[in-house]
């Protein structure tokens, strides 16, 4: 779902978007599938049509929708957003989106990952200095939910050349 304080670029890009958010929305299985055969036939070449749609079907059950919250980057056939997850909306996602540069405009590219909140619009008009504390919780808060995606590693964080935080995920 579109937020309506948050609007799509009247782009290729951003027409390409709105169709992607709308069957990750849906939950027919046959639109997904037509969607999905207008891939660029590099981007279908690249990656089977099946793992497309078994990726948007598990977008669309794990996210119950998404909503824009923040348009990152913008230009005729290349978009970033940020997006929030509809089921649980402390969840983020940042979409990439690359189109072929003539009509139909097909999408040759599609990125997805998972982002903190404070990467959105929302958070970001908030310029108070953050804590050594609240920092640490926020890395740890987004290492934690990377770590539920297969995320393993450790890190390490100094501000000022003092550790503020260190842990491993895995």
């Amino acid at each position: 779902m579109l937020s309506a304080q948050v609007k799509l670029p009247d782009s290729p890009a951003g027409n390409k978007m709105g169709e992607l958010l709308a069957m990750i929305e849906t939950a027919d299985g046959h639109q997904v599938q037509q969607f999905v055969r207008s891939f660029s036939k590099q981007l279908l070449a690249d990656i089977p049509e099946e793992r497309h749609v078994q990726v948007l079907e598990q977008l669309h059950d794990n996210t119950g929708g998404l909503e824009v919250v923040a348009v990152e980057t913008s230009s005729p056939y290349h978009l970033v957003v940020v997006a929030r997850a509809e089921k649980n909306r402390d969840r983020y996602l940042r979409i990439e989106l690359q189109t072929e540069e003539t009509a139909p405009y097909a999408i040759a590219m599609i990125g997805l990952r998972p982002t903190a909140a404070d990467s959105s619009a929302e958070t970001k008009s908030n310029n108070a200095t953050v804590s050594n504390s609240e920092i640490s919780k926020r890395i740890d808060e987004y290492l934690s939910r990377l770590s539920g995606y297969g995320f393993s590693g450790t890190a390490l964080v100094a501000k000022d050349g003092q550790i503020i935080f260190h842990k491993g995920y895995g």
